[in-house]
């Protein structure tokens, strides 16, 4: 486990030391170390153009929009917030050095930010000034010495200043295991999403030139801790203790793993493949998304590539030919609708790159029926719009019949092409054999 510290160094080869800017993917890691005070001053100065900035993958830094190579500042810490939030989904301890709050205006694309606006907080429970209050103090006392981050806290505590407290009540969602001489929690420790957020009081002389080493391994050993690893890997002296039957047993194990590893690989390619055929049985009842995942797939089987994001307008493609797919259901004959959304995506087409484009709709009318039984599928009125327009129209019903055949290897690779072209170059209704 490799821990990653921004903005408060920590001198072990297990820590990766970085700042919120430079960082790699928060969700990397399951030990996060975060200095807020000292991040909020990088925010400021990243915004006011005092630092020249890279991003882990050497994109440069800027306070504005995401343009000419750059990376837009407000961005990138939305970006990083994102990845905090998933770390602690993954089950990640993220411990924070807190400071007092604070807030800035510079960063163009927000409406002011605050130094804790990075963190994601328990359910019920926001970061705000009623939450976090600005505090001063050296005088801290143990209130649980079976919290393992008291360890932490012990590295440093006779250089120990802390800027922020909590609320009483608030921390009483969490567990306080460190307190002002005067009652206010300074070291609390809440469980957010699948992780946990742990907040200390600072070291007085945090900077650029802190190190500690007697910190960092109290702090792998925590985090260790909570998540339940070992902190330490055991010597390698210890390799030549064995116990009886260790070795045949080793052997064993790794075997079954092997094996285990290699079923489960085929099991999930076996889904992949049975979810996937199964999912065309949508093509004669499915509705919306379901029967438009169900239309892109079974192109894909036709021999189409499939160019569009799951969320957007179905495209796809065949040797360098492009086609817009609409898919449209009804629990009666389909209307004009689809008709009009395809002919808005070619016009839009035809005006950004002035390249010609075909289209195809695929309608699934009167759905619920027996697709054997059904009335017509789709209005006249579409068919004389396909025919006018120059598009083609089918059924989910065709189309499923057309996938059978090309899966049980009952169509030609040349009858295949001529059905391709046909989805092409029909004006109107495909007529299938």
């Amino acid at each position: 486990m490799r821990i990653l510290s921004l903005s408060h160094r920590l001198q072990h080869p297990k820590c990766d030391n970085y700042s919120i800017i430079t960082a790699p993917n928060l969700m990397d890691y399951q030990g996060i170390v975060l200095d807020i005070g000292a991040t909020f001053e990088h925010i400021a100065q990243a915004a006011s153009g005092d630092l020249y900035l890279e991003t882990f993958g050497g994109d440069t830094v800027d306070n504005g929009g995401d343009i000419d190579g750059n990376v837009g500042l407000y961005g990138l810490l939305e970006r990083r917030r994102e990845e905090l939030i998933g770390a602690l989904n993954n089950g990640a301890v993220v411990v924070v050095f807190g400071a007092g709050p604070n807030q800035t205006f510079a960063v163009k694309g927000s409406n002011g930010m605050d130094s804790y606006w990075l963190l994601p907080a328990p359910q019920d429970l926001t970061w705000n000034g009623e939450v976090l209050r600005a505090s001063d103090g050296e005088s801290i006392l143990v209130t649980d010495y079976s919290n393992p981050f008291v360890r932490v806290f012990e590295t440093y505590e006779k250089d120990v200043a802390y800027r922020v407290r909590f609320d009483l009540k608030a921390a009483r969602t969490g567990k306080m295991f460190l307190s002002s001489t005067g009652g206010a929690p300074v070291g609390v420790q809440f469980p957010v999403l699948n992780g946990q957020l742990v907040f200390l009081p600072s070291p007085k002389n945090v900077g650029a030139q802190w190190l500690s080493n007697r910190e960092a391994d109290a702090i792998i050993e925590a985090i260790s801790e909570t998540i339940g690893e070992a902190a330490t890997e055991e010597p390698s002296w210890v390799k030549k203790f064995l116990v009886p039957g260790e070795s045949s047993l080793q052997e064993d194990f790794d075997r079954l793993k092997d094996i285990s590893e290699s079923a489960t690989s085929q099991m999930e390619e076996a889904k992949s493949i049975l979810e996937s055929r199964q999912s065309l049985k949508a093509l004669l009842w499915g509705a919306d998304m379901h029967f438009k995942k169900a239309v892109e797939e079974a192109l894909v089987i036709l021999g189409f590539e499939l160019k569009s994001d799951p969320n957007a307008p179905s495209h796809v493609s065949f040797e360098g030919r492009e086609l817009f797919v609409e898919s449209i259901t009804s629990q009666e004959s389909v209307s004009m609708s689809p008709h009009y959304a395809l002919r808005d995506r070619i016009d839009d087409k035809i005006q950004r790159v002035a390249a010609p484009v075909r289209g195809l709709v695929v309608v699934n009318g009167w759905r619920t029926a027996d697709p054997e039984r059904r009335d017509k599928p789709f209005v006249s009125a579409l068919e004389a719009g396909a025919e006018s327009t120059g598009y083609s129209l089918l059924t989910g019903y065709q189309l499923y019949k057309l996938c059978l055949r090309v899966l049980e290897e009952e169509i030609s690779s040349e009858e295949l092409e001529q059905t391709r072209t046909d989805l092409f170059e029909t004006d109107g209704a495909v007529e299938m054999t």
